[in-house]
């Protein structure tokens, strides 16, 4: 409760207690992990979620706190690892599809990103982050009218279009793909 609260001190003072008396206690140590990735504190978190896998390697949760802390932590190698046991074990989350495709991207992987942010589009098509991390891909690689069509897209499902945060992305690749 502590932790859906955002109580983040407070539920880690729990959770320590429990791990003191229980150290392979697979709830507290999955969820001390959880409360230190939302403090932001990835130092802490990395080791804890490392735990937790370790206690429980079919966890897609687990795997799925481990993989964002490893990002965060720009351990994108790692991360890929990570975000490959999410999507084996939970196919359908499109969210682990596209956080994959972010980090290949990261990593210079082109095809690997777009195929993993393509699939997270496939999962949820009318999600316009999705569309906008695979618009974004596509560009990286070279493919700007791709990325024009994904961009556009994602550009025409946003509800604030002034707010946009790939405005730029979107007119670079309208321009380089002929469509000033």
């Amino acid at each position: 409760s502590l932790l859906r609260a955002s109580r983040f001190d407070e539920a880690l003072e729990r959770f320590e207690a429990v791990l003191a008396a229980d150290p392979q206690n697979r709830y507290a140590t999955l969820r001390s992990g959880m409360a230190y990735l939302k403090k932001n504190d990835v130092t802490r978190a990395v080791p804890r979620l490392e735990a937790a896998v370790r206690n429980d390697p079919e966890q897609a949760e687990a795997r799925y706190a481990l993989a964002e802390a490893l990002t965060r932590a720009g351990r994108n190698q790692d991360a890929v690892q990570q975000w490959l046991e999410t999507t084996r074990l939970q196919p359908r989350r499109a969210a682990a599809w596209s956080n994959l495709g972010t980090v290949l991207t990261r990593l210079g992987r082109k095809k690997d990103a777009i195929d993993a942010s393509t699939e997270a589009v496939r999962q949820e098509p009318g999600n316009p982050q999705l569309l906008a991390n695979l618009g974004l891909a596509q560009r990286w690689a070279g493919d700007e009218k791709a990325a024009a069509d994904a961009l556009s897209k994602a550009a025409a499902l946003t509800s604030d279009k002034a707010a946009f945060p790939h405005a730029t992305a979107l007119g670079l690749a309208l321009a380089r793909s002929g469509r000033a």
